[in-house]
């Protein structure tokens, strides 16, 4: 499930709050079958443990809807491109990414890396790797830590 039952410790069995540090909230909700945080955080006794997390714009498909949780409380995030919507880097992409990094509760750039389980061509490949290196560099220049994806292709992210 989504959520875990909280962890109960002590004497006086005080809840044991977390912090998840690399989330799809879009997608989270969507496997609840809320429509947003705030129901989530009201209908599940369990979200009582709930302190922050990141959650992760990787696709222009979901930039919108992150940058809408940016507004619940204890919700940060993170922009970049997956390797495998790599194909859809563009000058206008890095500059949206740019612009959302500079919102208050943008800790981080990414998810980007390299994932080779679908995409098996040398090409596809390259132009993962390209994505990774500019968006390494975005990070570098912006100063916020990275959000590594990689799968099938640890020598290669390393």
């Amino acid at each position: 499930s989504a959520v875990a039952t909280p962890l109960q410790m002590g004497e006086d069995n005080a809840t044991i709050g977390f912090v998840d540090t690399h989330c799809h909230m879009d997608m989270i909700l969507d496997k609840l079958g809320e429509e947003c945080f705030v129901n989530w955080r009201t209908a599940l006794p369990e979200a009582e443990a709930f302190e922050a997390c990141i959650t992760i714009g990787c696709s222009t498909d979901t930039f919108a809807a992150t940058e809408g949780f940016l507004a619940c409380d204890g919700v940060y995030g993170a922009f970049g491109i997956h390797p495998l919507d790599a194909a859809g880097w563009s000058p206008e992409i890095r500059q949206e990414i740019v612009r959302l990094q500079e919102l208050p509760k943008v800790v981080a750039v990414g998810e980007c890396g390299l994932d080779y389980h679908y995409d098996k061509e040398e090409e596809k490949h390259a132009l993962q790797k390209e994505v990774f290196v500019a968006q390494m560099q975005m990070a570098a220049e912006l100063k916020k830590p990275l959000i590594v994806h990689t799968r099938e292709a640890e020598e290669d992210t390393l």
